[in-house]
């Protein structure tokens, strides 16, 4: 009698102790809460999510092999890897319009964007950087364009160091994925400009996402490479 009942008490506490068990692995505030988007793509290129903004860790990209660009009109030098290509574009603006632009003499000035600048660092995988700095004071605008793809902009709370100055980014996402990478205008001595990560492949604009792709970093470090030289 003393054995069955001890069997008894025994099933009794291993069953107790399961239900717990369940109950507190499916209660709600132990389970994963979703990732955002900026969290996870932060997570997906191998930073770390404080909660409020990424924290970019050492990509570990090797550029000892990468080429360096010479921008033909401008002081400033970039570096790429060997199997993406650089061009360089300057010419007379097809779509001139008026625009706000920054001013040597601080804040913003009105200009007839007469002519554009542009440098193109492209991939075989169809992403290509599109980046443009040019003096404040002139009537060139780097790469001009008149509209985005469908989708949401989005901050990614991450930041990219170009030239000395920190440059937040922005996400365009459309049904949770990332589209196209925004580098906002940014400012450095006498220059402003601007950058963008698009994508001109095959893959079709509903299912391309640029979350985790290799492209975003070696984008990113190619920017950090930008630098200042005499003329």
């Amino acid at each position: 009698m003393n054995k069955k009942f001890f069997v008894i008490v025994i099933a009794i506490i291993i069953i107790m102790v399961a239900v717990y068990l369940i109950m507190y692995f499916t209660s709600p505030k132990n389970q994963e809460k979703p990732k955002n988007i900026q969290e996870q793509a932060c997570i997906d290129v191998g930073g770390s999510w404080d909660g409020t903004k990424c924290v970019k860790q050492q990509t570990g990209i090797d550029i000892s092999d990468w080429q360096t660009y010479t921008n033909p009109k401008y002081p400033y030098t970039m570096k790429y890897p060997a199997d993406w290509t650089a061009k360089h574009e300057y010419g007379t603006n097809q779509d001139a319009y008026s625009m706000r632009v920054p001013s040597n003499s601080g804040g913003k000035k009105e200009v007839s964007a007469e002519y554009y600048e542009l440098n193109r660092f492209d991939a075989s995988s169809g992403y290509a950087l599109l980046f443009a700095v040019v003096p404040k004071d002139s009537n060139v605008v780097p790469i001009p364009r008149t509209g985005v793809g469908a989708g949401d902009f989005v901050d990614a709370n991450e930041t990219v160091s170009i030239g000395g100055t920190e440059v937040s980014i922005k996400y365009l996402v459309f049904e949770g994925k990332i589209k196209e990478i925004f580098f906002n205008d940014f400012e450095m001595d006498e220059f402003w400009g601007r950058a963008y990560l698009s994508y001109f492949g095959d893959e079709d604009y509903r299912n391309l996402d640029m979350t985790g792709a290799e492209e975003v970093e070696i984008a990113k470090t190619i920017l950090e490479s930008f630098e200042l030289v005499s003329p």
